[in-house]
Parts: structure tokens; sequence; C-alpha cells
């Protein structure tokens, strides 16, 4: 899986990969709420996400979340 969020001009600000292989979890993706050392406003913000199932078959979600602090 991997996954990039985007700010409302169309920025990516964080991106990252999970790799799983035999149930076992390579990378944990987690974002922090910054962007380039500073923590990113209140706000509406854009993601997408590439998933890969066992039989290789891709599924590509995206949407809008609110961040609050």
């Amino acid at each position: 899986m991997c996954y990039s969020i985007f700010n409302r001009w169309g920025n990516e600000i964080n991106t990252d990969t999970l790799s799983v292989n035999n149930n076992e979890v390579k990378k944990v993706p987690l974002w922090d709420g910054n962007y380039k050392g500073k923590t990113v406003t209140d706000g509406v913000y854009y993601y997408k996400i590439e998933l890969t199932h066992p039989n290789k078959k891709k599924e590509n979600k995206s949407g809008f979340f609110h961040l609050f602090k």
C-alpha cells in the first residue's frame, strides 16, 4: 500500500509505503501533520491510496479529510 496526502493547492505534502509480506508489516506509514518541518494548518486535505491485493490486483482510493488539531 502506498499513500499520498495533498494540500488544497494540490501540493504533495506527504507520501509513504507500507509493505506486507507473509502477514508481516515491514513499515508503518505515519504522518505527523508536518510539512517541511512545520505543522500544517487545520483544513481540508486530499488523499490517494493504492492497495495491492495478494492476487496482485490493484485498487485505488481517494477522498478528502478535515484535519483538526
